[in-house]
């Protein structure tokens, strides 16, 4: 994911949108209030402008993101005071699934942020507490913070659960979900030609439970082939063994007759008549 060119994001805004796009989870940012306004407000801009973003169950990201709201003289002593503190006041508040994004002050400084995270994980039951080490653009822009989130998540994966030969996992959306239920539906609309259901959008529009049963996917399916998508493919591969389709979702009727009969030969299904449904119905 590294680029060689001046940064024009931040990989911590990145691991953010990941956070606010999967229920369940809180996000606290180790940083000064600015960055978390600066988060926040995108998110939220988005929220009140776009009903899909409302539909799908999100809330304004003020309702699920915190923030240690580190000061000057916290980039002198230290803030992994600060953080044990609002990871105490959190759970204390009922938080049980936090993600721990770190931003530009933190790296800089050189917090000891794993140590704060590691006790306050196992001094509390029933608590996870996950670690993005972005510290700001210090690891690079926002495409990196959006695979490290992503890749952190997946410690929530169970391995004991087994695959379901009707289910599919699709991945790759998550920044800026365009047209997302319209997507989703045209997916799903594909499908449905083959009696699939879609088990797990990774990462968008899913909950924490979606995760942990990330492995009844029988197959991971690119919804673009950008390079978030099969990056997180081939990490979820390799450490998973579900197998990812390289072909990713089709745009327009020649490619989406294509796409079906690839799906088709990969599963072991006839397309023949899945085809010739497209075609009665579109062309």
């Amino acid at each position: 994911m590294k680029v060689g060119r001046a940064l024009e994001t931040c990989s911590a805004a990145g691991a953010v949108d990941i956070g606010y796009y999967v229920r369940g989870i809180d996000i606290l940012l180790h940083s000064p209030d600015s960055c978390a306004y600066i988060f926040s407000s995108f998110h939220d801009r988005m929220f009140s402008s776009d009903a899909s973003e409302r539909t799908l169950d999100f809330t304004p990201s003020g309702a699920k993101m915190h923030c240690t709201g580190l000061r000057d003289m916290d980039s002198i002593f230290g803030g992994v005071r600060v953080l044990r503190a609002k990871l105490d006041e959190m759970i204390g508040d009922g938080s049980e699934d936090i993600m721990v994004v770190t931003t530009c002050m933190a790296g800089i400084m050189g917090d000891d942020v794993e140590s704060a995270v590691e006790e306050a994980e196992s001094s509390h039951s029933g608590v996870t507490v996950t670690l993005v080490p972005c510290d700001g653009n210090m690891t690079g822009h926002m495409g990196e913070g959006l695979y490290m989130a992503s890749v952190a998540l997946l410690r929530y994966v169970r391995l004991d659960v087994q695959p379901d030969p009707s289910m599919v996992n699709v991945l790759g959306m998550s920044f800026m979900k365009l047209s997302y239920k319209d997507k989703m539906k045209s997916m799903q609309d594909l499908l449905d030609l083959f009696g699939l259901r879609v088990n797990c959008m990774f990462i968008g529009g899913c909950d924490l439970d979606d995760i942990r049963n990330l492995r009844r996917g029988s197959v991971n399916l690119m919804m673009s082939n950008v390079g978030l998508a099969k990056v997180l493919g081939k990490e979820v591969e390799d450490r998973f063994g579900i197998r990812m389709l390289e072909v990713p979702a089709p745009i327009g009727f020649e490619k989406t007759c294509e796409w079906v009969a690839y799906l088709g030969e990969e599963l072991g299904k006839d397309a023949t008549a899945a085809v010739e449904n497209l075609k009665e119905k579109y062309a």
